[in-house]
């Protein structure tokens, strides 16, 4: 095949030419309520969300110390943990719920995503104790974001001392949580660094808990970031759970218990049912959610009444994991990234707060259509990828063959450039 150098000089000039591409467009969006988001905070546009492909379930990993000590030296004993975020490609911390304490630990994927190894490495004591539920890592800060099914409220801590150094409140109509069905899930969103969470089960203005014939309504909370530094709930979306799976028994529930963006924009709901089951005390499902023609319920005092259009979702993945309550974004599996679609692993945590779960680490990999145009996967179209797509070429790296004709060549810079001018695929 015949191979075009990089500094030819007419491909020198064009992406040049691309490059200088105008700025503008990365530097803000204006809400509907007037406030600023920051878009630019993460130096690139979001792009349309695309449908999930697939997501297979991979492997559990148990989690085999019970103790583990923080930052002042303290031992404490691991359990209750319920929410999970990746801090690096290879680190992730867990929330224990009722407490304030997180566990940060090591984790280890094969090159085709599963999970290999999980080790505890220190603990981190919260500076306020409360029920936090969901965990996401920002960043931008490098603060560790948590979700406070107690006040519903976001609250961001420094992941060297443990201090508290923001909270988030939700919108007044999120009081109205019934107890221990508050915020359980939280994701940041890697596209533009949003934040989303929700109520695991309806609000009392609502409507009622899920029945065993029909499931209720929560409330997706989109909060933008704003350039101020905080966070500003931007629109609330319903979403309607799956019915309780079995018999009604103490604790029985079925609703939300985290949430993940995905890379290009995607959102994915973790939902857990616990009742009297042959199938098992637990069940959980993993959906896809579309957003397509779905209304802005922020202005609505109750979803008992209809009036809006609910959000739709697609089921990705059903099983029993015993209680996993948490769901995360994990690293791109990059050896198998291909023209046409990218690969990432989902990092899980098991709650052990009942009789027959341990705490131990599920993992899934999802499969998401990819825009080669987005060429380092990062949720937006900038000159970063123009980079990533060259080192790729020159390498005759399979994934540079965007045109998919079997071979890394001249023809691939043309239909990615014409695909990246235009902002897609």
């Amino acid at each position: 095949m015949v191979r075009i150098s990089k500094s030819s000089l007419h491909i020198g000039k064009w992406v040049a030419a691309k490059v200088s591409f105008s700025q503008a467009h990365l530097k803000r969006v204006s809400l509907a309520t007037g406030m600023t988001a920051c878009v630019a905070c993460f130096g690139h546009v979001a792009i349309a969300s695309g449908q999930v492909v697939s997501l297979t379930y991979c492997s559990t990993f148990t989690l085999q110390q019970a103790t583990t000590t923080d930052q002042n030296g303290a031992a404490f004993t691991i359990a209750g943990l319920s929410g999970i975020t990746m801090l690096d490609a290879s680190t992730f911390a867990a929330v224990m719920d009722n407490s304030n304490k997180v566990v940060i630990g090591s984790a280890t994927f094969h090159a085709n995503g599963c999970l290999t190894s999980a080790t505890v490495q220190r603990g981190l004591s919260i500076s306020a104790a409360n029920d936090y539920e969901g965990a996401a890592f920002d960043p931008l800060t490098g603060r560790l974001l948590l979700s406070d099914e107690n006040t519903m409220s976001i609250r961001a801590c420094s992941l060297l001392t443990g201090n508290i150094e923001q909270v988030s409140t939700l919108p007044a109509i999120f009081t109205n949580a019934r107890p221990n069905f508050g915020l359980e899930s939280l994701t940041l969103a890697p596209n533009d660094g949003s934040i989303w969470t929700a109520n695991e089960e309806a609000l009392t203005p609502d409507g009622p808990l899920s029945t065993q014939s029909l499931g209720t309504w929560v409330r997706l909370v989109h909060i933008a970031r704003l350039h101020s530094g905080g966070f500003a709930a931007q629109a609330q979306y319903a979403y309607r759970t799956a019915p309780i799976h079995g018999s009604i028994i103490t604790g029985t529930r079925s609703g939300v218990s985290d949430l993940v963006a995905l890379p290009d924009g995607t959102l994915i709901t973790l939902e857990r049912s616990f009742a009297l089951s042959g199938a098992g005390l637990f069940q959980t499902k993993i959906y896809e959610v579309s957003f397509q023609n779905a209304s802005d319920v922020t202005a609505l005092a109750s979803l008992n009444s209809g009036g809006f259009t609910p959000v739709t979702k697609r089921l990705l993945w059903q099983g029993n994991l015993n209680n996993l309550e948490g769901l995360a974004l994990g690293p791109e599996i990059i050896s198998l990234r291909t023209a046409t679609a990218y690969l990432y692993s989902l990092i899980g945590i098991i709650d052990d707060g009942d009789p027959i779960s341990v705490n131990a680490i599920p993992t899934f990999v999802v499969t998401l259509p990819r825009c080669f145009a987005d060429f380092n996967a990062d949720g937006g179209i900038d000159g970063a990828d123009i980079e990533s797509f060259f080192v790729a070429w020159e390498a005759g790296n399979a994934s540079a063959d965007v045109n998919a004709d079997g071979g890394v060549d001249g023809s691939d810079v043309g239909t990615f450039f014409e695909a990246w001018e235009q902002g897609g695929c």
